[in-house]
């Protein structure tokens, strides 16, 4: 009976280790889509956090680690214990940082990625049904100037609660499997209402209203226009070399174009919805056509002076062309 009963509480006591185990370092929702915030998705999520607020190669550096790591160096979980003192020294953080769930501290990173990323046209995997959906920007370790090479994929997720309600998630990592006990992404920010929710929103509803294609005529104006700055620069080229050399013909001809452009570039603003010309997407058009009617005036004026020598107006068309072919 003794015997018995001291299997029956070592069992006991291995089944509760096991549990603890799965609890707090490879708890998963069970869906796939979002780990739960167990211990290890804490410490994952901000060891993400601050490698995106110090633009650090995290994946890398973990990739590296795991690379080297010594197959009979110890436990795993003393492994990992090494590993985090490792990364802690680059990101401007302890080991004991990675324990402890500062919101306040992960809700400023989040809002100040999310201002960066305000004017991102580069997402992908994108899904747009009824109300909810998702889109990804691949490769946004690089994008963001944490790593010399793309491996990370940042996922933004709607999804519905129930009625009105929907949950938003942003979620990083770069799919190369778990790590032991550090898991592959991490949960960034999660929320019902709030900055992600706006900026979620915002690009559902401009990708659902066909902002893609639209941004594809924006695209080819913008590249209309810096092929026409270059021919002005090398008509001010052929100035230098040959001063009475009469360019009113081709000085019209480049007008007629641009005025062409500047109308393509206004068809197009048309089509945006009001709520897009009134984003910092739409104030960006409008500064391109301000930039590109002011190119269109000088021009004309400086026909209008013509046999005059025209190479410092020139100079300035090509100056303001230049501006307006910056891309979206």
């Amino acid at each position: 009976m003794n015997e018995d009963r001291q299997r029956d509480l070592l069992m006991a006591q291995i089944q509760n280790k096991r549990a603890l185990r799965q609890k707090y370092l490879r708890q998963d929702s069970g869906t796939g889509s979002v780990p739960e915030p167990a211990l290890a998705g804490l410490v994952m999520t901000n060891l993400l956090l601050f490698s995106i607020q110090e633009r650090a190669d995290i994946f890398g550096a973990l990739r590296r680690l795991r690379a080297e790591a010594d197959p009979n160096g110890g436990t795993v979980f003393q492994t990992v214990l090494g590993w985090l003192q490792t990364l802690t020294e680059g990101l401007g953080c302890g080991v004991y940082d990675l324990f402890i769930d500062d919101e306040p501290r992960r809700r400023r990173i989040v809002e100040k990625l999310l201002g960066d990323l305000a004017s991102c046209d580069s997402w992908e995997d994108i899904r747009v049904e009824g109300q909810s959906g998702s889109f990804a920007l691949h490769g946004f370790d690089y994008a963001y100037r944490m790593a010399e090479k793309p491996s990370a994929t940042l996922l933004f997720e709607k999804t519905p609660l129930g009625g009105d309600a929907f949950r938003y998630s942003l979620t990083l990592g770069d799919g190369s499997g778990s790590m032991g006990l550090i898991p592959s992404r991490g949960l960034l920010w999660q929320e019902t209402r709030g900055p992600l929710q706006a900026f979620t929103d915002r690009v559902l509803a401009e990708l659902d209203s066909g902002w893609p294609v639209l941004k594809e005529r924006f695209d080819q104006v913008s590249r209309q226009l810096q092929a026409e700055a270059g021919t002005l620069r090398d008509l001010m080229a052929l100035l230098e070399e040959v001063p009475d050399v009469d360019l009113a013909p081709l000085l019209r001809k480049e007008s007629e174009k641009l005025r062409s452009l500047r109308q393509q570039e206004q068809s197009a603003y048309g089509l945006m919805p009001e709520a897009m010309q009134a984003s910092g997407r739409g104030r960006q058009v409008q500064n391109t056509l301000l930039l590109l009617g002011g190119a269109v005036s000088e021009l004309e004026k400086l026909l209008q002076a013509m046999p005059e020598t025209p190479g410092e107006k020139l100079s300035e068309v090509v100056y303001l062309l230049e501006g307006a072919a910056e891309p979206l």
